[in-house]
């Protein structure tokens, strides 16, 4: 894995209530397309076998994606986990994971026998790299100290309106990617005050600096000036919205 998989597709299991299993498959299909190589699946909302679908269409070679999936937390007992990783490779269609996240901290989980149980599946060559997700900074720290492989990522809730600041920091004393599971709040982000805000404050800082350069051109450029603006002034096309940093 390297900087090529920062941006990654969640096969959300809440948007598969709503839409047709077909539906979803061409929506993930276009996010091939789209250049998207990183899914995240989970056994919680069943997303696997979706995925496994739409991989085989695809014609896209194993070797260019990146799969991951998270283990169920009613599965999350040692001698559970060994058997819902290989539930989880059959669905996918794959003989390895190549990320397996602990979905959360709850239910079965016990930090020393379950990511031992982890540890042991890295061992056999069927799981590359062991992930965890929603753990607050003290299980993180916890988890960091008992796993023997590295932890390669932690995924959580992370948007502007909640950055996550002490995850990120962790995430950069112990060398994980900290993923960020709801970058545009689960689609609402059009709709968050605050948002809206800053996206018009960019917009209107946008306009000045543009203003402030046809400003600082020289005398000589006046007939380029003008032609823009008549360009401008023709077409009125909006301004468009400023692009999210993806590195959050």
């Amino acid at each position: 894995m390297n900087d090529a998989f920062r941006l990654g597709l969640g096969v959300d299991a809440i948007n598969i209530d709503i839409l047709d299993h077909g539906i979803y498959a061409d929506l993930i299909a276009g996010a091939f397309d789209a250049g998207y190589r990183h899914l995240g699946c989970s056994q919680i909302g069943d997303t696997e076998p979706i995925v496994r679908e739409v991989i085989r269409r695809s014609g896209i070679d194993r070797d260019e994606l990146i799969m991951a999936t998270k283990i169920h937390p009613r599965d999350l007992g040692h001698a559970d986990v060994a058997r819902s990783a290989d539930e989880g490779r059959q669905r996918l269609g794959v003989e390895v994971i190549d990320l397996l996240y602990v979905h959360a901290p709850k239910a079965a989980y016990d930090p020393a026998s379950t990511l031992a149980a982890f540890d042991a599946l890295v061992d056999r060559g069927i799981v590359r790299n062991v992930g965890v997700a929603h753990f607050d900074p003290a299980q993180l720290l916890e988890a960091v100290e008992r796993l023997e492989c590295p932890l390669y990522a932690h995924r959580v809730e992370r948007h502007a309106l909640l950055r996550q600041r002490r995850l990120l920091q962790l995430a950069h004393d112990h060398d994980h990617w900290l993923v960020a599971a709801t970058p545009l709040p689960r689609g609402f982000v059009a709709e968050i005050a605050e948002v809206l805000e800053v996206a018009d404050r960019r917009r209107r800082a946008r306009r000045t600096r543009v203003q402030k350069r046809v400003n600082n051109f020289s005398i000589t450029n006046s007939v380029d000036i003008l032609h823009m603006v008549r360009t401008s002034a023709a077409t009125r096309e909006p301004w468009p919205a400023p692009r999210a940093d993806p590195s959050g």
